[in-house]
């Protein structure tokens, strides 16, 4: 940027940058009649003469016609809200439970999904899926009670020799009680290891499910669905596929993630 000396009584005066002149200018504080030269020495020539002035703001009619709207043919953005994936399985096992074959099944993945839905969507505020999620508990828990039911309408028919002539015909009455010990003690078994199972795999999906996020495994519910429906061989696989590393409290959040990762999977935080 140029420099030049201001004429100051016959002294030379600066040097001072040609925006801090005009700034002069604009104050008032020289004329543009001032003389100034790029060396002390000389020649001298006035401002208005080297064409060093104010400078003027561009002037802005105020006739011009207000903006229009312009149609650019798309309809606007409508913000939609995520649902939680737990939630939409939870409920469509839920509806699931109503087969006749893998109806003790589906009850028990729409409670393990429904109740990690609940869990994850208070953690997301911003995510929706809660009354799909309750739905999916709700036929859960009625799938569940159906299939205690039926259970226990075959024990009280195996109780009774008269609801089942084909097998207690010819037997004494002591060999009867006998019989009917037996397979209500079989029954009995079989719902205890039923709820056993279900809470081995309740147990089960909500470990993956945390491990997962933890070690910022892409899909964590795909994982948990894999462990609802085939048990100890998709923890088998997990445990084979997930990435390595020791879990560490997050300095920020305080939950577990991988000791490798930049960022924690919880809080977004390093």
């Amino acid at each position: 940027m140029k420099q030049f000396y201001l004429d100051d009584e016959g002294k030379p005066a600066g040097p001072y940058p040609i925006d801090q002149i005009r700034e002069f200018l604009r104050d008032r504080v020289v004329t543009p009649d001032r003389l100034a030269s790029e060396s002390p020495e000389g020649p001298w020539t006035s401002l208005q003469q080297l064409g060093i002035t104010v400078a003027q703001p561009i002037a802005v009619s105020s006739n011009l016609p207000p903006p229009q709207a312009v149609s650019t043919g798309f309809d606007p953005i409508i913000w939609v809200q995520s649902q939680s994936p737990l939630a939409i399985a939870s409920v469509v096992c839920g509806v699931l439970t109503i087969l006749p074959l893998v109806g003790w099944i589906t009850c028990i993945g729409a409670l393990v999904c429904g109740h990690i839905a609940l869990v994850q969507l208070k953690k997301t505020p911003g995510m929706g899926g809660r009354g799909l999620a309750i739905a999916g508990l709700v036929l859960g828990y009625l799938g569940v009670g159906f299939c205690v039911l039926k259970v226990i309408s075959l024990i009280y028919a195996a109780s009774h020799p008269s609801a089942a002539p084909y097998y207690m015909a010819g037997t004494s009455a002591a060999s009867g009680l006998g019989c009917c010990g037996a397979i209500a003690g079989f029954y009995a078994l079989i719902i205890a290891m039923m709820l056993g199972g279900i809470a081995l795999v309740i147990y089960l999906a909500i470990w993956v499910s945390k491990d997962a996020k933890a070690r910022g495994v892409d899909n964590p519910t795909l994982w948990v669905l894999l462990i609802i429906f085939t048990n100890l061989l998709g923890l088998i696989i997990y445990l084979c596929i997930r990435p390595p590393g020791r879990l560490v409290p997050c300095p920020s959040c305080q939950n577990h993630r991988l000791e490798t990762l930049t960022r924690c999977p919880h809080c977004g935080n390093p």
